[in-house]
């Protein structure tokens, strides 16, 4: 298509007040412009989105109006179940030891001596 548009601009008559085209052809002109329009209706529906509208279904049990927990019931249980969790974890921390590491501390590298000069010193 963009093809197409170059080529009808190479090939368009000059406009009243403008210098004339030396390429000028009215014919060829019409000729290309006419395949651009009809690369530009037929790349259309591949280029605009289609917003269509789509149903959404209820699910099996809401459908048949069956007995059931409802989301706000699950998500309730859900959010009971990760405190009692958080809880749980947080009594086994509190019986922990604080220093549970056998190792001992890294001593502190000796400080070499330095005259300040910028030169290293090892």
């Amino acid at each position: 298509m963009q093809y197409c548009v170059a080529r009808a601009s190479f090939c368009r008559p000059g406009l009243p007040g403008e210098p004339i085209n030396p390429h000028e052809d009215e014919a060829e002109f019409l000729q290309w412009l006419g395949l651009a329009t009809e690369f530009a209706k037929a790349v259309a529906p591949y280029q605009t989105p289609k917003l269509l509208a789509h149903a959404i279904q209820a699910t099996v049990a809401e459908s048949r109006g069956l007995p059931g927990t409802s989301a706000r019931e699950r998500f309730k249980e859900l959010v009971l179940n990760s405190l009692a969790a958080e809880k749980l974890a947080l009594k086994e921390i509190a019986h922990e030891p604080e220093n549970t590491s056998i190792a001992e501390p890294a001593a502190e590298p000796a400080a070499a001596p330095d005259d300040a000069d910028g030169v290293l010193v090892r």
